[in-house]
């Protein structure tokens, strides 16, 4: 439960929006346990089939939330909805945290995100979770908001969907036509829209009203290499002489990875994780945060069938558990002499 705005202290409870796009769920929940696990609150959308209700609603978590975190991916630079929403969020005075969860470019990044010190993601280590802690503990709270709000930006229009509308129109112009293959001609090009777009493209061939010029176009992209549909290849083999038989090696087996022997999910050891975290924050050295983390990545990784991660990160919680554990009790004892020391001298000098 998030500390009502306006309280103090390294360890109020923050409120993050997360931005992210359809291709990024996994790492985007990932993102939100690490949050969770921290002691703060995530929201992340999750009904991604559009509509009014859905688009207010996330209009209404941006002005509620204190920061918006950016799960940085090609995918999500070349997603409106991605896009409207760190625009609204700036014009709200939002400020924004990018997290790199695919490999991208620094060069292809828009301005927003690329003025911004971002957090490495795609390979998450112990380091990535301090960064994550030490932005999150020194957010300030969200001001409130104006009394006049910045123009609500409006609902993100389908790409496709416009020009599946144009194409189920009674007729289209020569110039319409050919707008939709120029739109479609870039689309195929994107492998996350390819699908979609050949089928618009054989909707498109399929009309009455088709220019010849346009078929044409349609024919020169089906043509090019790169996006035509795979063919068997047939290859001949020629028997050589049986000069020296080779013993044939058998198969390589398919990797399969490991499950737990008893089928059951690892231990998730919360008790030694939150005692570690405690202990941890006491101590000002938060090392048992990385134990929480992977604690709550043992049923994630299960969830989706990894049962060799998930048996890793519950030995990792073990692990970080203790090592929090000792070095925080090694920091506290530290205190706790350097304290009595300072209490001898202070009394022998009087």
């Amino acid at each position: 439960m998030a500390i009502p705005a306006g309280g103090t202290g390294p360890h109020r409870s923050r409120l993050v929006f997360i931005s992210y796009a359809r291709a990024d769920q996994d790492a985007a929940d990932r993102i939100r346990q690490a949050v969770v696990a921290m002691h703060h609150e995530a929201w992340i959308d999750g009904n991604l089939e559009g509509g009014h209700e859905w688009w207010n609603e996330i209009l209404d978590q941006l002005r509620r939330c204190d920061a918006v975190i950016v799960a940085v991916s090609t995918e999500l630079l070349e997603s409106d909805a991605a896009r409207a929403e760190r625009g609204y969020a700036l014009a709200l005075g939002k400020p924004l945290i990018p997290i790199k969860v695919r490999e991208v470019r620094d060069d292809l990044l828009p301005p927003d995100i690329a003025a911004r010190q971002y957090i490495d993601f795609t390979r998450p280590t112990l380091t990535t979770g301090i960064e994550l802690a030490n932005v999150l503990n020194t957010l300030p709270r969200a001001n409130s908001l104006p009394t006049d709000l910045p123009p609500a930006p409006p609902l993100p229009a389908s790409y496709f969907g416009g020009m599946s509308e144009m194409l189920h129109r009674s007729s289209l112009n020569d110039d319409e036509q050919r707008l939709v293959v120029a739109k479609l001609a870039d689309a195929v090009q994107r492998p996350r829209e390819r699908d979609a777009a050949l089928e618009l493209l054989t909707l498109l061939e399929n009309r009455r009203d088709l220019y010849a010029s346009t078929q044409r176009e349609i024919d020169r992209i089906r043509r090019i290499p790169a996006f035509a549909e795979p063919q068997q290849q047939q290859v001949t083999v020629s028997n050589p002489p049986p000069l020296r038989q080779q013993p044939q090696r058998p198969p390589r087996p398919r990797y399969e990875p490991r499950t737990n022997p008893a089928g059951s999910l690892p231990a998730q050891h919360w008790g030694l994780s939150i005692t570690s975290m405690l202990i941890s924050i006491l101590s000002f050295i938060p090392l048992g945060i990385v134990a929480v983390v992977m604690s709550a990545q043992v049923t994630s990784r299960w969830s989706r069938g990894d049962a060799a991660g998930s048996a890793n990160a519950s030995r990792l919680a073990v692990v970080w558990g203790w090592v929090g554990i000792g070095w925080g009790a090694l920091a506290l004892l530290f205190y706790v002499f350097v304290g009595i020391y300072a209490a001898q001298n202070n009394y022998t000098g009087y």
